[in-house]
């Protein structure tokens, strides 16, 4: 009966042992699990700093391009305007030259006439 009840005890404490490795091992795996999401939210934070940065990069080009946009939109309007005036001093110059070759053939319409 001793021996019975020694190796009942033997059994349990066989078991015990089992049962506390698989603990130990579901332990291990855990901290192993813990690690490796540490690892992971480290590395998105490092992601996330690098995208900030890229962000900013790119807030600040737009905020450039939106400067220069409007620059040269002035620029246009005031070449436009130029344009414009530039044209009405051309036409008008025409307008005199024609004005002034007409009053010269004139001129010369009438002497031609009063010669004969």
């Amino acid at each position: 009966m001793y021996e019975c009840q020694t190796t009942v005890n033997r059994n349990a404490i066989f078991q015990n042992e089992n049962l506390l490795n698989e603990r130990v091992d579901a332990i291990n795996n855990l901290s192993n699990d813990v690690i490796q999401v540490n690892e992971i939210f480290t590395d998105l934070a490092i992601l996330v700093h690098e995208q900030g940065t890229h962000i900013d990069n790119i807030e600040t080009n737009i905020n450039r391009a939106h400067i220069n946009i409007e620059r040269g939109t002035n620029q246009v309007e005031k070449i436009n305007k130029r344009s414009k005036k530039n044209c009405r001093c051309l036409y008008n110059t025409l307008y005199i030259c024609c004005f002034i070759d007409s009053c010269l053939i004139l001129v010369l319409i009438i002497k031609i006439i009063n010669k004969n």
